[in-house]
């Protein structure tokens, strides 16, 4: 067997003998010519399929395909008449109500009794309890036998035990439909994490909603037979189609035969007249599934915009009229009639009928023809959708016309700011509520911030709508300033191909446009490209350390006083090995620096220095290893909160 098989079926058949009376088990038993008085019961026949390693299947059929008889087979609950089964990995299965418990052990005991099953040690199961335990949920039943425990108690314990020994190999058999909702969608998102690890799952459910949203596909059985494989909307539609086989009308098929060989001669005129009234017919989907007895046929249907023109590719937000047209063959005394939008795997989205808005409609004679119609707005996400046109029956409970995923549409994804399936016209806003929280999450600024610099910058940067950097490196400084102020537009630049894109991946998502240029290059692009910036208030952080392909930073200071009217220049990264970043190389006075920022500010006359205080003159964290910020163009100066009155020095040069 390949290595990236994880079961592999071939040929597999489960056989019992079936007597008519106890007598006739005792009487084959003992003839001494072995007559048989048993008929044989194919429970399995001749099934064969493969599953690959991180598969997701789900098996469905109606009661008695032999649904839990496979599954019993491959768990080794029972044996095989004929055929092979060979399951490679570690199987934690979830079969009917009761498998694989002794009901008279407490609910920890089976805990226990079950991981040794699977080859755990007791020290292993002590190290997973408390996650079993936790998951379960059933509190200080846990220490009463089995026995006691409801249907519900017993499912959330049996599922906390199969999920959380690390199965390579998870097998679940509907016993999932007992448990309450919030519970059953704490199961299926332990599924859903265990099918993204890449583990193979196998999923029985008559729930087709259920295998579309876990399965990657899925296989139909009945009567014991294995009928087909193939994606899971196409098997759900299969499994109808076999729940209503004897009901079956064709597919829909084009406007010139419209069911003709079906339709009663003197109701031939009267369809051909409401047909050749509506002009153009619809065609249906390849997807649709039809079924009903035929009394009442769905002739049209459709989606109409405020225009009245049939539509298929509609705007979320707007308007709509879905509709159909049925004419009956027979009389109904109690009509009931449904919409129905479904998503590309079958999940019910929107539900609309007569009983819903509680709607009478009369009874209908032989001949009468009706237009059902329902007004929406259209408020489902982008994607791809089905509309479904039910007709029923109430007296008798029959389908006259049911037309599954009959009529195709897709919503476009114009100005949508949302995904999934619903648009709930999201508006979002920020607000910063407890910015201390934030604050502490803030480690470094460059390589040289404290926790001094972490409040004072946060300070500045609520002030601003805009944040330009040069030097992103790998991206983490800008990615936390992105993330705590999402209201800034951030720019940057990253010159070295590595780190770039290091850096894209830290800022995905987040509102940051990055270059893959030199800081010279990056500034002439956002003085060219957003000159209307400068008059807004922004941020520049400057990397004061070049590294040999950067702008130096006299002429990038010199570049933003001569281009914005307004900023505040924070600038990182000094080192005292290069002070000729200032043009200069000791530090014995450290307003010596500022003589030379002086120079480069020529342009202007009015602004403010601030830097941190440090006592230790000879500490690698004098003030020009760490940073400083230039303010200009301001009538007020930054705000110093006052718990940082004393470590930040501050210079107003006139």
């Amino acid at each position: 067997m390949s290595s990236e098989i994880a079961i592999k079926v071939e040929n597999l058949s489960k056989v019992y003998k079936l007597y008519n009376s106890a007598l006739d088990r005792l009487k084959e038993s003992l003839h001494p010519l072995r007559r048989h008085y048993h008929h044989e019961f194919y429970a399995l026949n001749d099934i064969s399929f493969d599953i690959k390693k991180g598969e997701s299947v789900g098996i469905i059929g109606k009661n008695g395909s032999g649904k839990s008889t496979l599954l019993k087979i491959l768990t080794g609950v029972l044996t095989p008449t004929s055929g092979s089964v060979i399951v490679s990995g570690k199987v934690s299965a979830l079969l009917e109500l009761g498998a694989g418990f002794n009901p008279e052990l407490t609910g920890i005991e089976n805990v226990y009794f079950n991981g040794m099953l699977m080859g755990f040690s007791r020290e292993e199961m002590d190290e997973k309890l408390d996650k079993i335990l936790s998951f379960a949920d059933i509190g200080q039943f846990i220490q009463q036998p089995v026995k006691t425990y409801s249907s519900g108690m017993f499912v959330r314990l049996a599922f906390a035990v199969a999920v959380n020994v690390e199965p390579e190999i998870l097998i679940i058999d509907e016993a999932l439909s007992v448990g309450d909702m919030r519970f059953q969608r704490k199961c299926y998102a332990a599924i859903e994490n265990f099918r993204e690890q890449k583990n193979t799952i196998l999923f029985v459910s008559h729930d087709v909603t259920a295998i579309g949203n876990i399965c990657d596909n899925a296989i139909l059985l009945d009567a014991g037979k294995f009928v087909s494989r193939d994606e899971p909307r196409i098997i759900s539609k299969n499994y109808i189609q076999l729940i209503y086989n004897e009901n079956l009308i064709e597919p829909a098929i084009n406007k010139n035969s419209h069911y003709r060989d079906t339709v009663p001669d003197e109701f031939t005129s009267i369809r051909d007249c409401v047909i050749n009234k509506i002009g153009l017919v619809s065609k249906a989907s390849s997807c649709e599934l039809r079924h009903g007895n035929g009394r009442a046929e769905v002739i049209d249907f459709g989606i109409n915009d405020n225009n009245g023109s049939r539509v298929s590719r509609l705007i979320s937000g707007s308007k709509y009229r879905l509709f159909f047209y049925l004419i009956f063959y027979e009389y109904v005394p109690d009509l009931f009639v449904s919409f129905v939008i479904r998503d590309s795997v079958g999940t019910n989205l929107f539900i609309t009928n007569t009983d819903i808005v509680k709607l009478n409609i009369p009874a209908q004679q032989p001949g009468n023809v009706i237009q059902v119609c329902a007004d929406i707005e259209m408020n489902l996400a982008a994607g791809e959708y089905f509309l479904s046109c039910v007709a029923l029956d109430n007296s008798k409970s029959e389908y006259l016309d049911r037309r599954l995923d009959v009529y195709h549409f897709n919503v476009a994804p114009f100005d949508l700011h949302c995904k999934g399936h619903v648009n709930l016209k999201p508006h979002l806003s920020i607000e910063n509520v407890i910015q201390e929280e934030i604050r502490g999450q803030f480690h470094a600024v460059g390589f040289h911030g404290d926790q001094y610099l972490i409040s004072f910058v946060n300070s500045i940067l609520c002030k601003c709508q805009y944040l330009i950097e040069t030097g992103a490196n790998v991206g983490s400084t800008l990615a936390f300033v992105a993330k705590s102020h999402p209201g800034l537009h951030c720019y940057s630049c990253e010159p070295d191909s590595k780190a770039y894109t290091q850096a894209l991946e830290n800022t995905s998502g987040l509102n940051v446009s990055l270059f893959n240029e030199l800081s010279q290059d990056f500034l002439v692009r956002i003085g060219r490209e957003l000159s209307w910036l400068y008059t807004k208030n922004v941020v520049f952080w400057l990397d004061a350390h070049g590294y040999g392909y950067r702008w130096p930073l006299r002429e990038e200071i010199c570049f933003i006083t001569q281009n914005f009217i307004n900023a505040f220049i924070f600038i990182d990264d000094f080192k005292v090995p290069e002070m000729e970043c200032f043009g200069y190389d000791s530090y014995e006075d450290q307003e010596c620096s500022y003589e030379y920022i002086k120079e480069y500010m020529s342009p202007i006359r009015n602004y403010n220095i601030y830097y941190p205080k440090y006592t230790d003159r000879t500490s690698e964290h004098h003030p020009l290893r760490g940073w400083c910020l230039i303010e200009y163009g301001y009538d007020n100066g930054v705000q110093i909160p006052a718990e940082l009155k004393d470590k930040i020095h501050y210079v107003q040069i006139n």
